[in-house]
């Protein structure tokens, strides 16, 4: 079980990793040049440019669907911008507050017989390695899914953020319905 789960890990980790690169090369470059922004040399990476000193990046939204846009947010707090305020010693705390949850979760999947918490747990792990790997390359996490209805916005969040919500409900699903 627990090498179906590292397979799964690998998996999510490249899907998160592929769509943050394409979001910001393939999508919010092309908008910031529109914008007028001096990014048009491919050879540095955007988010390289963005990290100079003195740049931010500009406020760019571009609708997919009617209930979908994709958002360009930094996020220096745990999922959702929780504890962003720094509350945990700057970028490198809510890494290390990660990483302890990864291994202690890692440990569980290794243990695990079931093959829904190996999947759940899984999905956890690959969503916290995404972001870890983030904070290490950028100080942030890379956030860009912005889901709304009837103009309340869903706090945005990235491919890893997803995982790592499905993961922990099917966790207390199959904690509070499973007779093991």
């Amino acid at each position: 079980m627990f090498v179906y789960g590292l397979c799964l890990i690998l998996i999510i980790l490249a899907a998160d990793q592929i769509s943050k690169w394409y979001i910001l090369e393939e999508v919010f470059r092309p908008a910031l040049l529109e914008m007028g922004a001096d990014i048009s040399d491919r050879s540095i990476p955007l988010l390289e440019w963005l990290q100079a000193p003195g740049r931010l990046f500009p406020p760019v939204s571009l609708e997919i669907f009617p209930f979908l846009n994709f958002s360009m947010l930094w996020n220096t707090g745990i999922s959702f911008g929780f504890l962003a305020d720094g509350a945990l010693g700057g970028p490198m705390g809510p890494m290390a507050l990660a990483g302890v949850i990864t291994v202690f979760f890692t440990i569980w999947m290794l243990r695990s017989r079931s093959g829904v918490e190996v999947f759940a747990l899984a999905l956890v792990i690959g969503g916290a390695i995404g972001n870890m790997i983030d904070r290490l390359r950028f100080g942030a996490v890379a956030d860009f899914l912005d889901v709304h209805v009837a103009g309340w916005h869903f706090p945005t969040f990235n491919i890893a953020d997803a995982c790592i919500s499905i993961g922990v409900a099917i966790l207390i699903i199959h904690g509070l319905f499973s007779k093991s």
